[in-house]
C-alpha cells in the first residue's frame, strides 16, 4: 500500500496532510480508507523509500522554517516530527530534556 503521493514541482500542491505529518508524524486521513496522503500512517517510523525522503525534504524545504517558527512561539523547548527524524533520532519522551543535552554537548565540543 502506498501512503505518499507524488512529487509535485508546484509547492501548491504540498496538502495540509503532508504539513501536519512534518510536523506531528500523524496525517489528516486514515490509510486505512484509502484516501492517506502523506507518507505514512501515524507514529509510523520509516523505513522510507528514497522518492518519500525526497518528498518529505522538498516539502520541509518550502514549509520547514514556518512550521518551526510556530513550534518555537507555541511548544518551546519542543520540535516537529520531521525536526527529530532530520537528526537520525526518534522523538524522546522528554524532549525538553534531550534538546539541553544536545545543547549541552555542542557547548562543550565548542570549548
Amino acid at each position: 500500500m502506498m501512503y505518499y503521493s507524488r512529487i509535485h514541482a508546484d509547492q501548491n500542491h504540498w496538502t495540509a496532510s503532508h504539513r501536519l505529518q512534518l510536523k506531528t508524524g500523524c496525517n489528516l486521513r486514515s490509510p486505512a480508507s484509502g484516501n492517506a496522503s502523506g507518507w505514512g500512517p501515524c507514529g509510523y517510523a520509516g523505513p522510507y523509500t528514497p522518492e518519500q525522503q525526497r518528498e518529505m525534504q522538498a516539502c520541509w524545504e518550502v514549509y520547514g522554517a514556518s512550521i518551526l517558527e510556530e513550534y518555537f512561539r507555541d511548544r518551546p523547548g519542543q520540535r516537529p516530527w520531521y525536526w527529530w527524524l532530520q537528526q537520525g533520532m526518534e522523538i524522546p519522551e522528554d524532549e525538553r530534556a534531550a534538546l539541553r543535552k544536545m545543547e549541552d554537548c555542542s557547548v562543550q565540543k565548542s570549548r
